[in-house]
């Protein structure tokens, strides 16, 4: 196949900027309640070629992407969740990390075959109504 049935993360720290990128590429998002989420390009000055913005429209609503990539403000955690951003919050690195685990766990009886047709049909889906949007 080449490529991974799904990918699972654990968010457990500051992720700023490029960190962020992290959270598009992965299916299935745990994070700890310490965590938050942020933008930092206009505070650095970057002007271009970032990855980052050209991203976190895929996973937040525009009009909250442009308010973190203007602003440099933080999201933490509970609203990451709110907005989507990650799927699963919990309350420590420990405890997300379990959950994490007794995911991968308990989906690994799942056929290899089954869930990667449906992860490539659920992307195909969701890049035919970005185009439209």
């Amino acid at each position: 196949m080449g490529e991974s049935v799904y990918q699972l993360s654990l968010q457990s720290r500051r992720y700023i900027g490029e960190g962020i990128d992290h959270l598009y590429v992965t299916d299935i998002r745990f994070c700890a309640a310490n965590a938050f989420f942020v933008i930092k390009d206009t505070e650095l000055e970057f002007t271009e070629g970032v990855e980052t913005l050209q991203r976190i429209h895929d996973l937040i609503p525009a009009g909250l992407a442009r308010e973190l990539a203007y602003t440099c403000l933080a999201m933490q955690a509970i609203e990451s969740e709110s907005y989507g951003l990650i799927d699963r919050l919990c309350f420590d690195k420990s405890t997300a990390l379990c959950a994490a685990s007794k995911f991968a766990l308990k989906n690994s009886a799942n056929s290899p075959v089954a869930v990667y047709s449906i992860k490539k049909y659920l992307i195909t889906i969701s890049n035919k109504f970005s185009l439209t949007a």
